[in-house]
């Protein structure tokens, strides 16, 4: 690829991941406008527009990183990106909740390899060394994930309340399309492929472990009263043994669904476990802080979702300072001990000011939030690419990436029950507002908690890892594709 081509193939790609993670935001927001077009019982299966969508994200996440490193990332993209569009017009033209509810699975599917693949991409284009701005657009690409987790609530109540919920998946229709013909037209890197066959066995075992742990806590979330013990059962013990079975063929398999060199490497076990305590600890923070806007603060929901745009603007400011101190050959460790330290700060102060109204006590907090996971992010998938050969960058790339899913997906659940539990402490009187500020500060506390222990785990990281991929094997230019 030229220059020209390269910058072309990263701004475009980021700017779908982007819509990606919008998606998600968006229609959580334009959920009940949604549900009160189609009438009758759609309002109960509300849940499963974003349920839907996140199942068939998580499932796919794997399977794609397999398929980048089995045929390079331009198919798979390019793959990814008609699914999430024609999944786009679809679900705009949906006949009724449950055809909605259905049609998100696909979108879900193409937006698991938009928020893979990406990555993998950026990590071939840093690898091949003749271009700039892999590192940044991992550093881009970051502040983007994270941009859609705050703006997607403001565009999805904007979009429902002045055109109609349809637009919330046609606005990504033009993007997508320009975005299909650059990567089309401009994408040509020098893969080096992995001629290992994918264990398919394993890939549907780890997929069904995948459905049911997610199923549970979606279970769990709604309450342990209004859940049948069988349900809860049944779906524990298939994850348990799916589990089970995923790792007992991961031993006997001659071609094994996550290499052993990737298992056996102390870096990217601790990387994993510091993406694990990570995804826990922002758990607390993707809705609590909203519902201590609304529930607490008393705020409407659209201006809770203004209230947290410092968060953005301390994002921004944390991407700059991770980058800046990624130029300056400081040791990725430094970024996730700050990043961590800063984190665990702001939803400590968080949990201090949870009932006492302070509006510029929150700012301050989410600012530093912002600042927090702004320093590391998209540095974790640096470090995990720069610890592997290229021809396992996919599987390396969608591990971390699905590691980090299933611990948001834990942490929300059991924060969800400890909310339940103690802000419905008294049923018959409903959540009285000390029952809830006391939920929402323990929840902030356990949050920062988690991130302590990600912050202590960071501390075992080596003082220098690479952040490019060990690219010793790349074929010559005439066999890119």
């Amino acid at each position: 690829m030229t220059t020209f081509q390269a910058r072309a193939v990263i701004g475009a790609s980021i700017a779908t991941l982007l819509l990606a993670q919008l998606d998600t935001n968006i229609v959580t927001t334009a959920a009940p406008s949604i549900a009160g077009s189609f009438g009758g019982s759609a309002l109960g299966r509300v849940p499963w527009l974003v349920t839907a969508y996140a199942l068939a994200e998580t499932v796919a996440q794997p399977l794609y990183g397999k398929l980048a490193d089995r045929h390079g990332p331009r198919a798979p993209l390019l793959g990814a990106l008609l699914l999430f569009l024609l999944g786009s017009l679809a679900c705009a033209s949906a006949w009724s909740m449950t055809s909605l509810v259905l049609l998100r699975v696909i979108q879900g599917l193409g937006a698991a390899g938009l928020l893979t693949v990406t990555f993998v991409l950026l990590g071939q284009v840093r690898a091949e060394g003749e271009h700039d701005g892999g590192a940044a657009g991992n550093a881009v690409a970051g502040v983007m994930l994270a941009l859609g987790l705050v703006a997607g609530p403001i565009l999805g109540g904007t979009v429902v309340e002045h055109v109609s919920w349809r637009w919330v998946f046609l606005l990504n229709v033009p993007i997508v399309v320009v975005v299909l013909v650059v990567t089309a037209t401009c994408l040509r890197v020098r893969t080096a492929h992995s001629a290992t066959p994918i264990d398919w066995v394993a890939a549907s075992l780890l997929a069904t472990t995948a459905i049911s742990l997610q199923l549970l806590c979606l279970r769990l979330d709604d309450g342990l009263h209004q859940t049948s013990p069988w349900a809860l059962g049944a779906l524990g013990v298939l994850t348990v043994a799916s589990l089970g079975a995923f790792g007992r063929r991961q031993k006997v398999s001659s071609t094994p669904y996550f290499p052993p060199e990737l298992l056996s490497d102390q870096t990217l076990r601790r990387l994993t476990a510091l993406q694990l305590a990570t995804g826990v600890g922002l758990a607390a923070a993707t809705v609590y802080v909203a519902l201590e806007l609304q529930l607490v603060d008393h705020q409407s929901p659209l201006h809770a979702a203004f209230l947290t745009l410092p968060m953005a603007g301390g994002v921004l400011v944390g991407a700059a300072t991770g980058a800046l101190l990624l130029a300056a050959h400081k040791p990725l460790r430094l970024s996730f001990v700050l990043a961590n330290l800063l984190a665990a700060a702001a939803l400590g102060l968080l949990a201090w000011t949870t009932g006492q109204h302070s509006i510029p006590v929150v700012w301050i907090a989410l600012l530093l939030l912002g600042v927090g996971v702004g320093t590391s992010l998209g540095n974790e998938i640096l470090a995990v690419q720069g610890a592997v050969d290229i021809k396992l960058l996919g599987t390396a790339t969608a591990g971390v990436r699905f590691v980090e899913t299933v611990g948001t997906s834990v942490g929300s659940t059991v924060f969800a029950i400890a909310f339940a539990q103690i802000a419905f402490a008294h049923a018959t009187a409903g959540a009285g507002q000390h029952d809830l500020v006391l939920a929402i500060r323990l929840i902030f506390l356990f949050g920062s908690a988690a991130m302590i222990v990600a912050t202590l785990v960071a501390t075992r990281l080596p003082p220098v890892i690479s952040v490019a991929p060990r690219a010793s094997e790349l074929p010559a230019l005439g066999s890119a594709r």
